[in-house]
């Protein structure tokens, strides 16, 4: 984490954490009001008696973001802070609560920034093998890759190769840089087996970018699949694939 974030965390764990001064602004996506307004022009409005409190939070954490921001970044944090404050109002949380809850979410939305997208469609879909290999990889969602076929490499491993007419499926996974690292190490070790690729997915119908392995050493002749398939082909069934893409998954196990 951010230095200057995770010095914010010390701080308001220690108890010291005091709002900075100065009455809150609108700002994009967000604006933070003592009393119920019906109309504020934004996207989300947080009305509260702690008000002041609240703006100095969103205040404290922006500054110690402020050289991480952009202007689309800003607008994001400023809504997901917002709602996490609103959700703790509707809970009828105490001022301390509510602060927390707003501190909370911008760690978690800074979290998410410094992560990368992985497409697993192997054994990497199972959560215990990706969390042996990536200890804080975090589950995105669904996805599928269309221009790709499934296929076994040389060493019975699945892979994917490039078909037109066929599309994989798989499970999207929010990994650290340093993960990104241990990927490659667990996928080629000290061998040249795979090769790492930037794939144009589907998720809940929206077109992401993420990375993904290809295997280097595609076979002429149909080969067995090595120990680990059956531990993708649970691991579709548990993600909840096409029943196609299983049955596909399950002939090359025929084959």
């Amino acid at each position: 984490m951010l230095k200057a974030l995770r010095d914010l965390r010390q701080i308001w764990d220690s108890g010291e954490w005091r709002p900075e001064g100065g009455a809150w602004f609108p700002t994009p996506g967000l604006v933070v009001l003592p009393e119920e307004k019906t109309e504020t022009g934004t996207d989300v409005a947080v009305c509260s008696e702690f008000a002041g409190e609240i703006s100095g939070m969103i205040r404290s954490v922006r500054n110690a973001l402020l050289d991480d921001l952009d202007f689309y970044d800003q607008e994001d944090l400023y809504r997901r802070m917002g709602t996490a404050a609103n959700g703790a109002i509707r809970d009828g949380k105490g001022c301390r609560e509510i602060l927390e809850r707003i501190l909370s979410e911008a760690e978690v939305v800074y979290d998410e920034w410094n992560r990368y997208l992985y497409f697993a469609y192997d054994e990497l879909m199972a959560e215990d093998v990706m969390h042996t290999v990536c200890p804080t990889a975090k589950r995105f969602g669904r996805a599928s890759a269309d221009g790709y076929d499934i296929r076994l490499d040389a060493e019975g491993h699945l892979t994917a190769a490039p078909d037109p007419e066929q599309s994989v499926e798989g499970v999207l996974w929010l990994l650290t840089q340093q993960e990104l690292y241990l990927l490659e190490a667990y996928k080629n070790g000290t061998e040249d087996r795979f090769v790492k690729r930037s794939v144009i997915l589907t998720s809940s119908d929206e077109l992401l970018s993420a990375h993904t392995y290809l295997s280097l050493n595609l076979p002429e002749q149909p080969v067995h699949p090595d120990g680990q398939f059956r531990t993708a082909l649970e691991a579709a069934g548990t993600a909840a694939l096409s029943g196609a893409y299983v049955s596909r998954m399950i002939r090359l196990e025929q084959c």
